[in-house]
């Protein structure tokens, strides 16, 4: 079966749907899903990213990362990150430099292990990687914090995706609103949540240049009290990121809540263009047309277009 033809995607997909879940996929006439790695190669599997070689590198929330390659189905380990695990932290978003391997920098969001009482501390640091291929290893010498922020421990929703932007030479980085408020419905109606305060790092997309710096053009640069690294706000649990070449649009999965209304959304993430400062398929915590299930939640994909061979899947 050609790439074309399969979902590759299922490094991660298969793993983390429940059987169930499986049951319930409607695949396109000509689509299949195979298991490229399985559980007892890759545990726990949370992000993936693909090398300009085609091989896949895949977080897994403990800390473990993985290289897969996908012609051969080989895998193995090419470092570990310590970090927190608890409720839905851990090792999360990954992206490679737009100019990786010339600049073997990879980029890699997770959670402290020595946050302060009752809080978490989520930070996205560049690695340098050594050595290709099989050889691949990242660095634990050459991490580099580019930007942390903190919550509060009892609280949900971590965020954690990450995009390296090709064209803007910047990285996008999701928070989650970290809520902790039962009544959702109030605080979904409350216009001074976390989510919403430009202030607070959480429930938001941040924009950062590659050296952790503030892009001169970030839309909240000289707004009093704003924390300037913000792109766009109003966000539960934006669960990825995607950017699609033809069309130039960042794209964002983000989870719906438990309420009848909650739906998922896919999201342009465009700076001030709705009160919840992107452009969505509805505002945030409305209806849109992907209902959130107990069996499986929106979590983006690759975009691929006509029946020519993608020149990188995945990307």
């Amino acid at each position: 079966m050609s790439y074309r033809t399969h979902i590759l995607a299922a490094v991660v997909a298969a793993l983390t749907f429940s059987s169930a879940a499986l049951a319930e996929v409607n695949l396109p006439a000509g689509f299949g899903i195979e298991t490229v790695a399985g559980p007892e190669v890759v545990s726990e599997p949370m992000e993936m990213a693909f090398a300009p070689d085609g091989a896949a590198w895949v977080t897994g929330r403990t800390g473990q990362l993985w290289r897969i390659d996908t012609t051969t189905r080989a895998a193995h380990s090419v470092g570990s990150v310590a970090t927190e695990v608890s409720g839905d932290r851990g090792l999360h978003g990954i992206a490679f430099h737009p100019d990786f391997p010339r600049t073997p920098h990879l980029f890699l969001a997770y959670h402290l292990t020595n946050a302060p009482k009752d809080k978490y501390v989520a930070r996205v640091s560049r690695w340098t990687v050594t050595g290709s291929g099989a050889a691949s290893r990242i660095d634990p010498a050459s991490e580099k914090s580019l930007v942390e922020w903190e919550g509060d421990q009892a609280g949900q929703h971590v965020g954690g995706a990450l995009l390296a932007h090709p064209k803007e030479r910047v990285l996008y980085i999701t928070t989650g609103e970290n809520n902790q408020n039962a009544n959702l419905r109030k605080y979904c109606d409350d216009p001074n949540n976390k989510a919403q305060s430009l202030g607070d790092p959480r429930g938001k997309v941040l924009r950062i240049g590659f050296d952790g710096s503030v892009p001169k053009d970030n839309p909240h640069v000289h707004t009093a009290g704003a924390d300037p690294r913000v792109f766009t706000r109003g966000h539960r649990q934006p669960w990825s990121l995607t950017y699609d070449a033809p069309t130039g649009l960042v794209l964002e999965a983000e989870n719906g809540g438990d309420l009848t209304d909650d739906f998922d959304e896919v999201n342009s993430i465009v700076p001030e263009l709705t009160s919840a400062g992107r452009r969505s398929l509805d505002p945030a915590c409305k209806p849109s047309p992907v209902p959130t299930t107990w069996t499986a939640s929106l979590t983006l994909g690759s975009i691929t277009r006509g029946t020519p061979e993608p020149p990188a899947l995945g990307r």
